[in-house]
């Protein structure tokens, strides 16, 4: 019987002390990023049970990856294989999950989707401390309620939140006072959430005591939930550039001449779908950072940039071209800096965020302003030429995208915007 949360076919990369688990593309919205012990799992920011992928330490243990996975599969991934710049391999996927187990299954990816998003939100240092910390106590109680599902690689994730939530409440004094003033719905909520952290930190403590003294007596203490008033938030920004889609370049911008770059011959592979994997060589890239460039042969004009991370053995870039095209009809090359026009990469970032900010506010409720959104997230998929995405945000702005549970952080956010 088939028990593993993801039964996506798989594509992986790597082979000597980490992999690359690639299942799809990610979204018009980028995505979030669970770190957990030996594995980081990449959820889709506009579907909470989209699974991108995973980077997989070669540490893990097969029953931790097959947790996710399922067992055959996971001693696919770990197989060793002779040479570092081996093929990538794919990897079928399962028999779907048994329908009397379908429910739990999808809570469980529910609640570790909802918790890549929370650990996003802990992260932004563009946030306030108090949202941050927020985020950070949700997702220490989201942890330990997978905890109790069996989840494995959580005892660090849990750690770091319970941590982090305790350096951003020390700093968030007068906003814990405008928070009580403004949203005591929220201000209790928050206590609720620090009261759950136990002993694990005094600041947790005195928080929830502050505020529940500063809060009117007569105040119904537990009527806070999850349908509290909707409130509309547009984050004010996004994560760095490893959740941008590969592709960044419209197919109408003329390439410049290479003569003056640094060329490595790469070893490319064109997968199904459009999918493309390049593997610079190593030993001839002298920067810390290289790209990878995909020009239409005979016009030279760009169809992809993506830039090349470091993994197991050397470099590794992916980008998506228009299905039906051949190696044949591609040049490839890689340099040192991207060509683009800085306005072209900055339109990319701006497509990404406009896409979390639809999010932001699809998930409390505020659908005539998340339409929007999308319909501009798509405006600017389209202008950088990549229509997968153009149509993914398009469909989002035409039907209500697929719902998440609103996080406490996303209302004081906005809470605090008001």
């Amino acid at each position: 019987m088939n028990l593993a949360l993801f039964d996506n076919a798989l594509t992986v990369h790597g082979g000597t002390d980490e992999y690359d688990v690639v299942a799809q593309p990610s979204g018009p919205a980028g995505v979030n990023v669970l770190p957990l012990q030996h594995l980081r799992i990449r959820f889709d920011a506009a579907d909470p049970l989209l699974m991108c992928g995973l980077d997989v330490s070669a540490s893990i243990s097969i029953k931790t990856l097959g947790y996710f996975i399922g067992l055959d599969r996971a001693e696919q991934v770990l197989e060793r294989r002779p040479t570092p710049s081996m093929r990538s391999r794919n990897i079928d996927a399962l028999q779907p999950t048994p329908r009397s187990l379908r429910t739990g299954v999808r809570e469980v990816i529910s609640d570790l989707s909802f918790a890549a998003a929370l650990h996003s939100h802990s992260e932004d240092t563009a946030l306030s401390d108090l949202t941050r910390a927020a985020a950070a106590l949700e997702l220490a109680v989201t942890c330990s309620r997978l905890d109790d599902f069996g989840v494995p690689g959580l005892i660090d994730t849990r750690s770091d939140a319970v941590s982090r939530a305790a350096e951003m409440l020390r700093a968030s004094g007068d906003e814990i006072d405008t928070l009580v003033e403004d949203a005591p719905d929220f201000a209790r909520r928050l206590a609720q959430l620090c009261r759950a952290m136990g002993l694990s930190d005094r600041v947790f403590a005195r928080t929830a005591e502050y505020v529940e003294q500063a809060l009117r007596p007569d105040d119904d203490w537990y009527e806070f939930g999850a349908d509290a008033s909707r409130a509309n938030i547009a984050l004010s920004s996004m994560p760095d550039t490893p959740m941008l889609a590969a592709r960044m370049a419209a197919p109408s911008e003329r390439a410049r001449s290479v003569s003056d770059l640094h060329l490595v011959q790469p070893a490319v592979e064109l997968l199904r779908g459009g999918r493309l994997v390049v593997r610079p060589e190593n030993e001839r890239i002298t920067s810390d950072a290289c790209w990878v460039r995909v020009l239409r042969g005979g016009t030279l004009s760009v169809l992809a940039l993506a830039p090349a991370r470091r993994v197991a053995g050397g470099w590794l870039a992916e980008a998506l071209v228009e299905p039906g095209l051949t190696l044949d009809d591609l040049e490839i090359d890689v340099v040192e800096r991207p060509v683009l026009p800085e306005s072209s990469l900055t339109r990319a970032r701006r497509a990404v965020a406009l896409g979390r900010e639809a999010v932001a506010l699809a998930v409390l409720d505020e659908s005539p302003a998340a339409r929007d959104l999308w319909r501009e997230c798509a405006h600017a998929w389209d202008e950088l030429g990549d229509r997968q995405r153009t149509r993914r945000a398009m469909a989002y702005a035409q039907s209500s995208m697929p719902q998440r549970t609103a996080a406490l952080a996303e209302y004081i956010a906005y809470a605090s915007d008001l």
